[in-house]
């Protein structure tokens, strides 16, 4: 297993864990923004590694549509 999937795995353990803490915490206090406000920096670090990078979205944009083209 790569080095990129185990960082994935690690940080959505992560964030079920800071995530269901955060969720009895803002349940008691009557915040729901101060649980989105705890989890945000583990949810940023976890989108960023899962955005495809820019090259995979070009070339799934031309592999789209050359299937586009070669269907008429």
């Amino acid at each position: 297993m790569g080095n990129k999937r185990k960082k994935m795995y690690r940080l959505r353990y992560d964030l079920s864990m800071q995530s269901h803490g955060a969720f009895l915490d803002a349940k008691v206090k009557n915040d729901l923004p101060s649980f989105f406000g705890a989890i945000q920096p583990v949810l940023s670090d976890y989108i960023q590694l899962t955005r495809p990078s820019r090259l995979r979205v070009f070339a799934s944009k031309i592999k789209q549509l050359i299937k586009k083209l070669t269907k008429r």
